[in-house]
């Protein structure tokens, strides 16, 4: 088994009422202030075990390239970002408050969203991984001026969307969301910000792209799924990347996927058409080859990759007969 996905880093939430507004946290003095609602945040907490198992990453020619920007396209990462390593477990606790009134939770749950873009084009929301409560404990009674804390905790999947690439955001939205019911009919939701880092291979993969001289535009999750491959969820990210340097026939802009998984990553390549957005079979041939984690600084990517690239131009050509 490989490295798992890497959390570099959790955006705490706010505390937030029961009307979905957000509540600025009091600091504590010798005259305790009582809040008149009630409310709830949701804490994010880093695991203090990490389990590395594959070494780190770099470049086939030994020169790390990392996803260059492209006409200022590519976003940093925001300031403060840490670089720690942990598992792919996330854990956390919602802290529910009763105020002056009180509070009755029917029923509350924490998932790990995605935004992606539906085969028309439309923006939709996935469930990357649902966060179980510590004992299932999905309602809550709060006395008033009482505190109530549930913990909860769950693995990412190997195919979660990757935030971070070579140190730079990719422009995947990914977030801990958490839905509270209140009474019956009141729906509030909780939105924290998660930042999820590419394992090493994921890495290695794309760097012999960018030796090859390509540089990456963007990225995008859709919602698509990949034809007789064992691909275990229901989207898919993709790279758009170019090289000017290149001819159109020679590939000069392409996509690529890297599905992980614990053995390793699937990676497929295809041309870039700007004029077609579709479901998989709507648009040009792909091609897949799989690289291993024990691969990763070891094995030189660049004869695989390029012997893949050939193959795929003969493979387009015959589409386009």
């Amino acid at each position: 088994m490989g490295v798992p996905l890497q959390v570099t880093e959790f955006a705490e939430g706010v505390e937030r009422g029961l009307d979905g507004r957000q509540r600025v946290d009091v600091e504590k003095s010798v005259s305790v202030r009582t809040v008149s609602a009630p409310s709830f945040r949701t804490i994010l907490v880093r695991s203090e075990k990490s389990t590395p198992r594959a070494r780190p990453s770099k470049s086939v020619n030994g020169v790390y390239q990392g996803s260059r920007p492209v006409n200022g396209t590519c976003r940093s990462v925001p300031p403060g970002t840490s670089k720690r390593t942990i598992d792919a477990w996330v854990r956390g606790e919602v802290v529910f408050r009763g105020g002056g009134t009180g509070l009755d939770i029917d029923r509350f749950d924490v998932r790990v969203m995605a935004k992606c873009l539906t085969w028309q084009g439309v923006s939709r929301e996935v469930e990357v991984a649902p966060l179980l409560p510590a004992g299932y404990e999905i309602s809550a009674e709060v006395a008033p001026g009482g505190e109530h804390r549930i913990r909860f905790g769950g693995r990412l999947p190997w195919e979660c969307p990757v935030t971070e690439l070579g140190g730079r955001s990719t422009g995947v939205d990914l977030s801990v969301v958490t839905t509270v019911r209140s009474r019956g009919s009141d729906v509030v939701k909780d939105i924290d910000f998660l930042h999820v880092a590419a394992p090493p291979l994921h890495e290695a993969v794309m760097d012999a792209f960018f030796a090859e001289g390509y540089s990456r535009v963007e990225a995008r999750l859709t919602d698509d799924r990949i034809p007789n491959v064992a691909q275990r969820q229901s989207y898919l990210q993709t790279y758009c990347l170019e090289d000017p340097s290149r001819k159109t026939d020679a590939f000069a802009e392409i996509e690529v996927s890297v599905l992980n998984s614990q053995v390793g990553a699937l990676v497929l390549v295809r041309r870039h058409d700007l004029d077609r957005f579709g479901s998989w079979d709507q648009r040009p041939p792909a091609l897949s080859f799989p690289v291993a984690h024990h691969e990763v600084g070891e094995a030189d990517l660049a004869p695989r990759l390029r012997e893949a690239m050939a193959d795929l131009v003969r493979l387009d050509r015959l589409h386009r007969i």
